[in-house]
């Protein structure tokens, strides 16, 4: 068996910790659970790739500067 730092099959540790970012933003300014589940809903509908949900969601949710600074803080956080 062969176990991963908090990953699933085919995701990058980078886009876990670009989700995170991004939900613990919208959690920050106010966004609202339902909000997100809808969004997420959407996503699953799309059938946007588990790596791809912090883009979706930040792109859908905020507008595209604060979504854009997010997304860059995020994967700027990642590189060490």
């Amino acid at each position: 068996m062969i176990y991963k730092m908090g990953k699933q099959e085919g995701q990058a540790y980078e886009s876990i910790v670009q989700l995170e970012m991004v939900l613990q933003y919208l959690d920050s300014i106010g966004t609202t659970s339902d909000q997100v589940a809808r969004t997420m809903d959407q996503a699953e509908a799309q059938a946007i790739p588990p790596d791809q949900l912090g883009i979706f969601i930040a792109r859908k949710i905020l507008d595209p500067v604060t979504a854009g600074k997010i997304l860059e803080d995020s994967l700027r956080s990642t590189r060490y």
